[in-house]
């Protein structure tokens, strides 16, 4: 169960356990799908256990960390944590305190799991750069996984040509004759389809009227 595996966690690292986090585990691992702690605080020493419970849920794909005051020091063993998780595809750590030396921890991160392909770190205290990187690779295996509607391959070897142009659509006539020059038009598009095919087609309904 769930709960208990939270509980034992908490004891091992000598603190309480969060109430509102415990009541919302599903009492079989496999039920976990989400972990949102955005409107549920509990700090870096009450994050730990909470992390090594997800580890052990095995269609978790989703955790929020936003608003957590979440630092450099303990980023790296939550992310060391989850590199391996089998089915986690989003991690929103936004709005916490990461400095720009969390830059390379994060992009290992996104290496090291296959499967995240979304990386939220809006509202930290990484440069614009730092989070351009970070938001680059994410987007680069969401190309790679085919969730990414707008990819576009930076291959300096391909050049993008204009569009084909829409190919002409063929020009119906309508040709009135009486008596012998009938005849002659229908005998002249019955002996030269590959030249008058539409004349041909009307010509034979016309004739057949």
């Amino acid at each position: 169960m769930l709960a208990a595996t939270y509980t034992d966690r908490c004891q091992a690292h000598g603190v309480k356990t969060n109430s509102v986090f415990l009541r919302s585990l599903p009492e079989d691992s496999p039920n976990l799908t989400k972990i949102d702690l955005s409107l549920n605080f509990v700090g870096k020493n009450g994050l730990l256990p909470i992390i090594e419970t997800a580890k052990t849920a095995p269609n978790l794909t989703t955790i929020v960390l936003r608003d957590n005051y979440i630092g450099n020091d303990i980023l790296t063993t939550v992310l060391d944590i989850l590199s391996g998780h089998p089915s986690l595809t989003a991690l929103d750590l936004s709005n916490n305190p990461l400095s720009h030396t969390s830059s390379k921890p994060l992009i290992a991160f996104l290496k090291a799991n296959e499967g995240v392909t979304n990386l939220k770190v809006e509202g930290t205290l990484l440069n614009a750069a730092s989070v351009k990187n970070i938001q680059k690779k994410a987007t680069e295996k969401r190309c790679e996984w085919g969730l990414e509607v707008s990819c576009v391959r930076q291959d300096t070897s391909m050049v993008l040509e204009d569009p084909l142009p829409a190919p002409r659509v063929p020009t119906t006539h309508i040709v009135f004759a009486e008596g012998e020059y009938f005849n002659l038009l229908v005998h002249l598009c019955n002996d030269r389809q590959d030249r008058f095919p539409y004349v041909h087609i009307l010509q034979r309904t016309i004739y057949g009227k």
